[in-house]
C-alpha cells in the first residue's frame, strides 16, 4: 500500500485503518494471578479503558496520571459553548457498535446519539479556488460520525470514569520503570509504586523523548518501533461567532500526504444555539498558528477567515479557545501519525508485552488488525491487553 492509498483509507480528519471488531484471536490463558496488582501509566482513553475493564474483573488497579486531570488527548472545554468542545479527538470514525464494546456491559443502556454528514446538502468550500467540494472529496464517508448529544469526553465521564475515579492518582509523573525483580518498581517525582504488572499507555512521543527510563532497557525491536513511530505537531482552535457565515467545512490547505489545515462547523448536529467554527491544523501546515501567540494568533485567524468570507469573521467574533498539542508536556504532539512503511510493523511490535510484566495499550500500541490513531482503536487495544492479563470472559 502506498502513501496515497493509505490516506484515502484513513481520511483527512481521522487517521487509522478500518475497524475490524472481530479480529481478536482467542487468548489461551490468563497471565495475571489471583491477588496480583496492576499499575496503569496514563489516564487517557487506553488507560481509563484498561482500568475500567480490570476493575470490573475484580483486579486491584492504580492509575498514575502525569497531569492534573483525566482524558489525555480527548481533552475538552466546557466554557466556550453550550456543548462540550473537543480540543483533541472529536469524530467517531466507525459505525460499528464500539461504544457498547468499550462499556462491555449489556445491562447498561447507552444514551449516546451520533449523526452522519448529509453528502447531498453539506459541502466543503475550497478556500484557494472558492469552489464547493463534496465532503467525500475530503475523504469523509458515512461512517465518519459526529456526536449529537455527547463527545468522547462526555462518554467517558458518564460510563467509564465513575468506576475508576478513586483509582487515579494525579500529578504523578513517571520517571523510571524497573522490571528486574518479581515486582515492577515505578518511580515518580513524588513516590515509589510496585506491582506485578504494568500497562504503559503514554503517547509514543513521551517514550521517544526518553521521559521514562526502563531498567533493563526495552528490547531492541521495541526501541526501533518507538523510533519509527512519529506523531505530527498540530493544534485546534474553536471560535464563537454571532452568526454562522460558513459552510460545513472550509479547506484552507492540504498537502496530500497527511498534514491538513481545515475549518469545520463544530456545532454540526448539536442541539445548540451557539455558532462555533473549529480549526484543525496538522504538521507543517500548523506552523502559522503555532509560531504566534494571542492576540496576534487570533487576529491572524480572523484575517484568514475575512479574506475567505468577505470580511464577515471579525465583526462576528465573540471569543475563542486554542490548544497547541505540540506544547502539551504530556502529549508532545497530536494523535495524527506521520505515516511511513514501518508504521504497520511498528504498531504491532508496540502491542507486544515485555517479559509478561510490561504491557502497552494506546492509539499506536495495537496489534495492527484494527488500525491505529483513533479513539475506539485505543480503547480496543486496552481491551485486548486486559484479555492478555485476565483472559476472555
Amino acid at each position: 500500500m502506498n502513501r496515497s492509498e493509505f490516506l484515502k483509507i484513513c481520511g483527512v480528519l481521522g487517521i487509522g485503518m478500518p475497524f475490524l471488531s472481530h479480529c481478536t484471536s482467542n487468548q489461551a490463558k490468563a497471565i495475571l494471578k489471583p491477588g496480583e496488582k496492576v499499575i496503569i501509566i496514563g489516564a487517557g482513553v487506553a488507560g481509563m479503558s484498561a482500568a475500567y475493564l480490570l476493575k470490573k474483573r475484580g483486579v486491584e488497579v492504580t492509575v498514575l496520571e502525569a497531569s492534573s486531570t483525566y482524558g489525555g488527548r480527548i481533552e475538552s472545554d466546557k466554557d466556550l459553548a453550550d456543548f462540550t468542545i473537543s480540543l483533541g479527538a472529536e469524530w467517531l470514525h466507525t459505525s460499528d457498535p464500539v461504544l457498547e464494546s468499550i462499556v462491555d456491559d449489556t445491562s447498561i443502556d447507552l444514551d449516546v446519539k451520533t449523526t452522519a454528514y448529509d453528502f447531498e446538502l453539506d459541502y466543503c468550500l475550497d478556500a484557494a479556488t472558492g469552489k464547493k467540494m463534496n465532503l467525500k472529496d475530503m475523504q469523509l464517508s458515512e461512517s465518519d460520525l459526529r456526536f449529537t448529544n455527547s463527545s468522547w469526553m462526555d462518554f467517558y465521564e458518564t460510563y467509564i470514569l465513575p468506576t475508576i475515579k478513586d483509582s487515579i492518582q494525579y500529578n504523578q509523573i513517571v520517571k523510571s520503570i524497573d522490571y528486574t525483580g518479581d515486582l515492577v518498581t515505578i518511580e515518580t517525582g513524588k513516590e515509589v509504586f510496585k506491582a506485578q504488572r504494568v500497562i504503559v499507555t503514554v503517547p509514543v512521543t513521551i517514550l521517544k523523548d526518553g521521559d521514562i527510563s526502563f531498567n533493563p532497557p526495552l528490547p531492541k525491536k521495541k526501541k526501533e518501533a518507538i523510533e519509527n513511530l512519529n506523531l505530527y505537531s498540530g493544534c485546534k482552535c474553536f471560535i464563537a461567532f454571532k452568526e454562522a457565515f460558513y459552510p460545513t467545512m472550509v479547506r484552507v490547505q492540504d498537502d496530500g500526504e497527511g498534514p491538513t489545515r481545515v475549518y469545520f462547523d463544530a456545532a454540526y448536529a448539536k442541539s445548540s444555539t451557539d455558532n462555533i467554527l473549529g480549526l484543525l491544523a496538522v504538521g507543517n501546515l500548523a506552523k502559522p498558528y503555532l509560531e504566534l501567540q494571542d492576540p496576534e494568533r487570533i487576529h491572524f485567524i480572523l484575517k484568514e477567515l475575512d479574506d475567505i468570507f468577505d470580511g464577515q469573521a471579525t465583526p462576528n467574533y465573540l471569543k475563542h479557545v486554542f490548544k497547541n498539542w505540540s506544547e502539551d508536556p504530556f502529549a508532545k504532539g497530536t494523535y495524527y501519525p506521520d505515516f511511513s512503511p514501518k508504521t504497520f510493523s511498528g504498531v504491532k511490535t508496540m502491542s507486544r508485552p515485555v517479559e509478561d510484566k510490561l504491557f502497552f495499550a494506546g492509539d499506536l500500541y495495537t496489534d495492527g488488525s484494527n488500525g491505529w490513531s483513533m479513539v475506539h482503536v485505543a480503547a480496543e487495544s486496552a481491551k485486548k491487553t486486559v484479555e492478555k492479563l485476565v483472559g476472555k470472559r
